[in-house]
């Protein structure tokens, strides 16, 4: 079967599959990070916007780390096939197309001046990312001479070399849109660089011009997006006639929210194009919904779940208990922390629900795992903290605390990666920071020789480093989180959850 690519496009008409626009673009957009969901979001916006003739750009995709799909992306020109599904109103709605507004994806650490030399373009304008919640973080370096390993120093080093190719000329700053899930992610990112560029002693006339040229957007983004569909692909490469390793899927619904002027969809015409997005002065709110209730739900359900054999969100929002935990702990614990109306905290909710319920979304519990601890500090620290300020204690967000504990139980490590072992012998990857996986290695180690669960917790909730703050402070939850996880370690995590549902 052929591999899907530009050439293949001209010669074959696929069936039951859109295609979108096959024009050569300028590359107006960097993109780093080139995962299912940006893939599936942002990727799907610009490809919307080509072929309604609004933007007529293209995308220069950057893997963040050093493993990544450049080389599958680039095998196929770019391009990869979306199925979108929902049931709205009863109806199903499904929409297949192929994605055409990649143009290249790079490895920055192999072809690191070829990343340079991107910077070096005179059409480059936006610039979108997802490194997930723990990508935009400060980290000390030296000024580099090869492809430096965080985030913001990639994007600090790129942006040097934009200013130095065009003087500092104010009409070549770009637009940065982060799509991280934290607080002030364009402004954090901002900080980080200018950060960078005293470190590394670059001119002040950088700074001034990240300052005065350059727009670091905040955002919130909203979509479930569920990757590779393993159990459909073969069909679905039939029916098509070619083969795709990239293929993505995930539901109709999208809500994109960008803390900046209206004018802007003036360049980048999102609203113009249809698309449910809103320019606004202050997205805190909409974050705060969304990563609290929707986000907040998955982390503090998907790990007890998934150690209690569960594999899918769909399947754990049916099941008996961890569904019936999931609900509880939404509506009960993290719903009264949220500060807006009531009725539409609890619509927002009841849609979550739905959304989860999703028949054609086989969303992968494992999928969710990947940085769990900073996902934890983002989504569900809040509202320990808002139930504790009202006199409550949570306790089934203390429970998720515990099976994150357990979760990031290693089983063994093999060539620098961490292995855990659910109940009934299945192996699972634990997907964290290498520092993280190697304290929670240590941690659990201790408690080998000593079984004093009590101990493991009060190291762990002491890291600063993890969660912000030193959490054995706060009143309860070392005690909490000690006894769920003793009853995970004692009889499981279903028992764990069914005894609070």
């Amino acid at each position: 079967m052929a591999l899907l690519t530009r050439a293949y496009l001209k010669e074959h008409t696929p069936q039951g599959i859109a295609v979108g626009s096959l024009k050569q673009y300028p590359e107006k957009v960097l993109q780093i990070g080139e995962g299912n969901f940006m893939r599936g979001f942002v990727d799907w916006m610009i490809d919307g916007l080509n072929r309604q003739g609004l933007f007529n750009g293209s995308i220069l995709v950057v893997h963040p780390t050093p493993r990544g799909h450049a080389a599958q992306l680039d095998a196929q020109d770019g391009l990869y096939s979306l199925i979108l599904r929902s049931r709205i109103d009863g109806q199903v709605r499904d929409d297949r197309q192929i994605v055409t507004a990649i143009d290249r994806a790079l490895d920055p650490y192999q072809q690191y001046e070829a990343f340079l030399a991107s910077a070096r373009q005179e059409e480059m304008r936006f610039i979108f990312s997802n490194t997930t919640e723990a990508g935009i973080a400060y980290v000390a370096q030296a000024r580099p001479d090869a492809c430096p390993e965080s985030f913001p120093a990639k994007l600090a080093i790129w942006l040097y070399e934009r200013y130095r190719a065009f003087g500092g000329a104010q009409d070549k700053g770009m637009v940065v849109i982060p799509c991280e899930l934290i607080e002030q992610n364009g402004q954090k990112l901002r900080q980080i660089i200018l950060r960078h560029a005293k470190d590394w002693g670059l001119e002040a006339g950088f700074e001034s011009w990240i300052t005065s040229a350059c727009t670091f957007l905040d955002t919130l983004v909203d979509r479930i997006v569920t990757g590779y569909p393993a159990a459909e692909a073969e069909s679905l490469q039939a029916a098509w006639g070619y083969e795709d390793r990239m293929i993505d899927t995930g539901e109709i619904f999208h809500f994109f929210a960008i803390q900046g002027d209206a004018s802007w969809d003036e360049e980048l015409p999102l609203v113009k194009g249809g698309y449910n997005v809103v320019w606004t002065k202050d997205v805190a709110p909409y974050r705060d919904r969304k990563v609290r209730l929707l986000n907040g739900a998955h982390t503090m359900s998907v790990l007890a779940a998934y150690l209690g054999g569960l594999d899918i969100v769909g399947e754990m929002v049916a099941d008996q208990d961890f569904g019936a935990f999931l609900r509880s702990g939404l509506y009960q614990e993290i719903i009264p922390g949220v500060e807006l109306p009531l009725e539409e905290k609890q619509a927002f909710a009841d849609a979550v629900l739905e959304r989860f319920s999703n028949p054609f979304m086989k969303h992968k519990l494992l999928d969710i795992s990947l940085n769990s601890v900073s996902k934890f500090k983002v989504r569900n620290l809040p509202s320990i903290k808002a139930a504790l300020e009202r006199g409550e204690m949570p306790r089934r967000l203390l429970l998720a605390l515990a099976a994150l504990f357990a979760f990031y139980r290693p089983a063994r490590q093999a060539d620098g990666a961490f292995f855990g072992r659910r109940a009934g012998g299945d192996e699972y990857p634990i997907r964290d920071d290498r520092e993280i996986l190697q304290a929670f290695a240590i941690a659990w180690a201790a408690y080998d020789a000593d079984a004093d669960a009590g101990e493991l917790v009060r190291t762990l909730c002491a890291r600063v480093d993890f969660w912000g703050e030193d959490l054995t402070q706060l009143p309860g939850v070392t005690a909490g989180v000690t006894e769920q996880l003793q009853t995970i370690l004692d009889k499981g995590t279903r028992a764990a959850c069914a005894a609070l549902k």
